[in-house]
């Protein structure tokens, strides 16, 4: 489920880049962060529905969980660096 969202939201990036011609990097950099942050939450929602449904142990889940913590706190690194560079 959460591979079939990612490769077309991957897409949409794919057709936003060709679009542009690549000079509008940072409306992309932004898009994407976004679309990361949506599927983190996604995939959250569905780790904890399968610990729900006793389709996943919890020393999976914390396992994911941390990948998404790595992954949200990178994602917030991202967006305070280059804010710190527009300024």
């Amino acid at each position: 489920m959460v591979n079939g969202i990612r490769a077309r939201y991957i897409e949409r990036l794919d057709r936003a880049e060709l679009a542009d011609g690549g000079q509008d990097s940072r409306t992309l950099i932004d898009l994407y962060d976004e679309i990361e942050t949506l599927l983190i939450d996604t995939e959250r929602r569905h780790i904890f529905g399968q610990l729900e449904r006793g389709e996943l142990i919890d020393e999976a889940r914390r396992h994911i969980e941390r990948e998404l913590d790595l992954r949200e706190t990178h994602l917030q690194r991202n967006t305070f660096s280059a804010l710190n560079h527009e300024e």
